[in-house]
């Protein structure tokens, strides 16, 4: 990305429409500090498959609800959009399967770090296109539907939006459907190296005016740009994601 330097330590707060600054967002700093160490240590690698659950029955449990459940967080995008890259990125580890064909990630997929056997990283399937059958795709999208609408434990989807491609009809269509859930969620914005500095903040501030036009109140504030091949905006996403997956919920 052109001028990378001026976007540097910045995501976008869509409320006030400008730059804010990220946390931990250049990997040399960030591990220079002792808690960034223990972050790198209880965060990259060593994390397994739990389940690919392809009907609803199939999801694993959170725990108990009488002694508090343990949180997961979600990743899901239009199809392509760099989901399961992005996955492998941040847990540092060939995690989630990747491809160029569109539509691979078929099923929803549970992943797990011992010792917490119940925090999961879920990896959903992408929405809108993909080169399977329509009865698959409209499958997948049940799947998804069923996977928002029952998990107690979610405790933020995040929702990959390509920064060259804007908000499509069926980004805006998926959040919408997280307002009327009320599940919390925040847009990253990825393959920014991609593009231009002006271009990706053009694409901000697109995002900024349909969520103010939406009236949005589940979505964060911050628009967090990423790229899992330079690895710009992951170290502050490992960060946010530890201290979300770190708290019983009761």
């Amino acid at each position: 990305m052109k001028d990378v330097d001026i976007l540097s330590l910045a995501g976008w707060d869509w409320r006030d429409n400008m730059p804010v600054r990220l946390l931990s967002n250049n990997p040399d700093q960030m591990l220079a500090s002792s808690s960034a160490r223990l972050l790198d240590k209880n965060f990259k690698g060593g994390w397994n498959l739990k389940v690919g659950s392809a009907e609803a029955d199939q999801f694993p449990s959170n725990g108990l609800r009488s002694k508090g459940l343990h949180p997961e967080i979600a990743f899901v995008g239009r199809s392509n959009v760099g989901k399961s890259t992005l996955i492998n990125a941040l847990v540092s580890q060939k995690l989630a399967h990747t491809s160029k064909t569109p539509g691979r990630t078929q099923q929803i997929n549970f992943f797990y770090r011992k010792p917490y056997t119940q925090r999961y990283i879920v990896d959903l399937p992408g929405y809108g296109f993909a080169k399977a059958p329509v009865k698959v795709v409209e499958e997948w999208n049940v799947l998804i539907g069923a996977y928002t609408r029952t998990r107690e434990a979610l405790v933020r989807m995040f929702v990959l939006i390509d920064n060259r491609r804007g908000l499509t009809k069926n980004d805006k269509e998926f959040l919408e459907f997280l307002e009327e859930l009320g599940i919390p969620h925040q847009i990253l914005v990825t393959k920014v190296d991609r593009t231009s500095l002006p271009d990706l903040e053009t694409c901000m501030k697109e995002i900024s005016t349909h969520l103010h036009g939406s009236k949005a109140v589940y979505t964060e504030r911050i628009l967090h740009p990423v790229s899992a091949k330079t690895g710009y905006g992951v170290p502050a996403l490992r960060e946010l994601a530890l201290s979300l997956l770190s708290d019983i919920i009761r």
